[in-house]
């Protein structure tokens, strides 16, 4: 990144806006902020791709929701799950926030890939390898990247 002059910007919102502005070329994102400009622009001049099979760049995120045993408000969380796993709230979730919908009886929205094509190419990886965050901290420090 450092030998390629990459750009810095705020947030992934700011990347995909300077990529609209053709200020840079490519950016690394979550892969639903793009189909939130695709939907107020369809001609938004930008494109979703992926890394080769088995890149960290596809690492899958993946969203949850727990409860605690010691929780003192148990049926108001259970509700709130209930809620967010709700037909309802899945549709809203996959076509305005194009999140991918945990429920198979929704559809995702058009402008996300198959989700199955994601699983497919991202990397087989220990997540409890990622949260070294002084090693990472230490490894961007050593390369001037911070």
């Amino acid at each position: 990144m450092r030998n390629n002059n990459a750009q810095v910007y705020r947030n992934n919102t700011a990347n995909i806006e300077a990529i609209g502005a053709g200020e840079i070329d490519y950016a690394i994102v979550n892969n639903y902020y793009l189909g939130r400009f695709l939907a107020t622009d369809p001609d938004f001049p930008a494109a979703q791709t992926t890394f080769e099979s088995g890149d960290i760049g596809n690492l899958v995120n993946v969203a949850s929701i727990g409860l605690l045993e010691t929780s003192q408000n148990t049926e108001a969380a259970l509700t709130f799950v209930r809620f967010l796993l709700d037909r309802t709230a899945q549709e809203y979730f996959t076509n305005e926030v194009n999140e991918y919908p945990v429920r198979e009886d929704v559809e995702p929205n058009p402008t996300l890939a198959r989700f199955e094509e994601l699983v497919e190419k991202s990397p087989q990886v220990d997540l409890d390898q990622l949260e070294d965050l002084e090693g990472t901290l230490q490894l961007l420090q050593e390369t001037d990247l911070l």
